[in-house]
């Protein structure tokens, strides 16, 4: 007959194994979050230089459109004065003027036109560091997928063991062991000689008894399930019985 504290054992086995291979699992991806990261910053630093280029050429675009309506206003004033109509002296002023302004817009734009060369060559090297991170980031999930793999294949098959075995015990004897679980504390020990393992609690000898029929006893120490096959008497009528 299967005794309730063979399950009890057989489930923190499992639960065990399940937080063995979600460390592992873990630990075999750590690579890959650093690297999409690092693909992350590669990324918002291109958007970034595309924001920086688009910027600057809104601010040639309008130094351009500048450009062309104070030249039209020059063409106007040597029309004018071509033709003699209107103010002669207004006509030379406005185009005197306008000639100095566009002066200073043509320095402008070739100081414009060369600090988009600069951003240009920005951007492309933040182009070429986001490709670099991109393939860092498929070389990593490369190099732990197996390990991943095999991982995964554990966890499934450590949760599909402790789904069956939770389906055998009671629901007190389930509630006692998720509250131990949940204070991070393995529900069952073993019993070595007369002596929980996990506490190194001397357990009574009516314990030691009740242990020995098969019957489910937590230490007087740390609350856990001792755990002891070999003590049980194989034809217990208290097997499976719960104390």
């Amino acid at each position: 007959m299967e005794l309730d504290i063979d399950i009890l054992a057989a489930l923190a086995d499992a639960d065990d194994e399940i937080r063995s291979a979600d460390r592992k699992r873990k630990a075999a991806r750590a690579s890959v979050p650093n690297s999409e990261k690092a693909r992350d910053e590669a990324a918002q630093a291109v958007a970034d230089a595309k924001q920086v280029l688009a910027t600057h050429t809104e601010t040639e675009r309008a130094n351009q459109r500048k450009l062309k309506e104070y030249e039209t206003f020059v063409m106007r004033a040597n029309r004018a004065l071509e033709t003699g109509a209107g103010d002669a002296d207004a006509a030379e002023h406005q185009r005197v003027s306008c000639i100095a302004i566009i002066d200073g817009l043509e320095t402008d734009q070739l100081e414009l036109m060369e600090l988009r060369e600069t951003l240009e060559a920005t951007l492309a090297q933040r182009q070429a560091e986001l490709v670099a991170a991109e393939e860092v980031v498929v070389e990593a999930a490369a190099a732990c997928a197996p390990e991943v793999k095999v991982q995964t294949a554990r966890l499934m098959a450590a949760k599909g063991d402790a789904i069956h075995l939770r389906s055998k015990l009671h629901k007190v004897e389930l509630l006692r062991y998720d509250a131990l679980m949940d204070r991070n504390r393995r529900p069952v020990s073993i019993l070595k000689k007369d002596t929980c393992k996990s506490c190194n609690r001397v357990q009574v000898p009516r314990a030691m008894q009740e242990i020995k029929r098969g019957r489910l006893v937590q230490c007087a120490g740390c609350g856990r399930w001792l755990h002891a096959p070999d003590l049980v008497e194989a034809n217990s009528d208290f097997a499976g019985q719960e104390g």
